[in-house]
């Protein structure tokens, strides 16, 4: 399917745009009015700045529709173009309201979503070490003895060797606990003295150990600690779901406003850009138009060089 194309076209009134526009291809929508062009007595510098200040603001309000993934909806502009700079104002106000509220939305949402990956984390560690088999108490480091506790997990089949080796090299200094056997592995919490907690940690590795991490914890059980950070997550999903509801909400009803605003824009920009190029005080035939699927350049060229000003989208 083929896409359609919106022009803005203002023409001198010399100029016999009919015939040219009806070279541009099959017509779905068209205005056209005859005006006068007057920018307020503005100076030739005064309306350049405005000409580069309503370009920023065009580029700034399409970033926001792509930012909010709104539909691009080109229209008749809702405004005549007069009062260029206190417009500029009021249409910049609207635009950083509108990103304003966008952004303190989209921050709650990162702010969910960092504390829902976090939970999601925390819950991995704790079904981790619950499936050890070992108790929370058990896994905390206990100084005050000179021990270092060493939590992880071996091949089953592995696991007489690892007895053997470990009590050797320590000359009977390592306590071994052996917890739960999960498929191929069994899980193990070695304590040694800790002055031979690194040698001991390269005689399991030599057996395939591989370390679980047990971090600072303030529970003091863990499927207590599971339940909590389980609740927690579901706590934040509930809350990020409400919130990108609200996003499509806001995105939904700023929608016609931030189309009203690109179309107010762009009407004051080929105005302006009218006032330099036909003149102050000029007449001028002011069109909205839109085609079926875009015009033959030769069309648009033939526009231009008749004196016309033409904006497309």
């Amino acid at each position: 399917m083929a896409k359609t194309m919106a022009l803005r076209i203002i023409a001198p009134s010399k100029v016999e745009s009919t015939g040219l526009i009806a070279q541009l291809g099959p017509v779905q929508e068209t205005e056209s009015k005859p005006i006068v062009l007057d920018s307020g007595q503005l100076t030739t510098d005064q309306i350049a700045k405005n000409i580069r200040e309503y370009a920023r603001l065009r580029d700034e309000s399409s970033h926001t529709l792509r930012l909010l993934t709104i539909d691009r909806k080109p229209k008749n502009a809702s405004v005549v173009p007069t009062e260029f700079a206190s417009r500029l104002q009021q249409y910049w106000k609207e635009l950083d309201q509108t990103r304003g509220q966008y952004r303190d939305l989209q921050s709650t949402a990162e702010k969910l979503e960092r504390q829902m990956d976090g939970s999601i984390k925390k819950i991995g560690v704790l079904r981790q070490l619950v499936d050890t088999g070992f108790g929370l108490n058990e896994l905390k480091e206990t100084k005050d003895y000179g021990l270092t506790r060493i939590l992880g997990r071996v091949p089953t089949r592995r696991l007489q060797d690892v007895h053997r080796a470990l009590l050797s090299s320590m000359k009977d200094q390592a306590f071994i606990a052996t917890g739960k056997q999960k498929g191929d592995w069994t899980h193990l919490l070695v304590a040694v003295p800790s002055e031979k907690a690194t040698a001991a940690l390269q005689t399991l590795v030599l057996h395939d150990f591989t370390t679980i991490d047990v971090p600072e914890m303030k529970q003091p059980d863990l499927e207590a600690a599971l339940i909590r950070e389980t609740e927690q997550m579901e706590s934040a999903k509930a809350s990020l779901d409400g919130v990108k509801t609200q996003l499509k909400t806001f995105a939904n009803e700023a929608s016609e406003n931030l189309n009203d605003l690109m179309d107010n824009t762009l009407e004051s920009l080929i105005y302006l850009r009218a006032v330099l190029r036909i003149g102050e005080g000029a007449k001028a035939q002011q069109a909205f138009i839109v085609l079926a699927r875009a015009p033959p350049v030769k069309a648009l060229d033939a526009l231009t060089r008749a004196g016309a000003l033409v904006e497309s989208e």
